[in-house]
């Protein structure tokens, strides 16, 4: 096991990473994602577990694909794991 860090904050935080280094705000993720800012922020925080449908869209949104978010998700996760 990489981590025992559960998924949902992997999720969010990776978004949230993501994110701030394109320097974007919520409202502009939720824009280009069609994802309600409240939505995004839950998920970002780990209150919610995001659906495969919504990680499309949130990885359309931050101009990725879906494999692409995937991996920076796992990338993520092994970042966790070594501090």
């Amino acid at each position: 096991m990489i981590t025992d860090l559960p998924l949902k904050y992997a999720v969010g935080g990776t978004i949230r990473k993501l994110r701030q280094g394109r320097d974007m705000k919520l409202a502009a993720l939720s824009r280009t994602s069609h994802v309600s800012v409240p939505h995004i922020s839950d998920i970002e925080r780990g209150a919610t577990s995001a659906g495969f449908d919504i990680l499309q869209a949130l990885a359309g949104g931050l101009d990725l694909t879906t494999t692409e978010l995937v991996k920076e998700i796992y990338d993520y996760l092994k970042e966790e794991a070594n501090d």
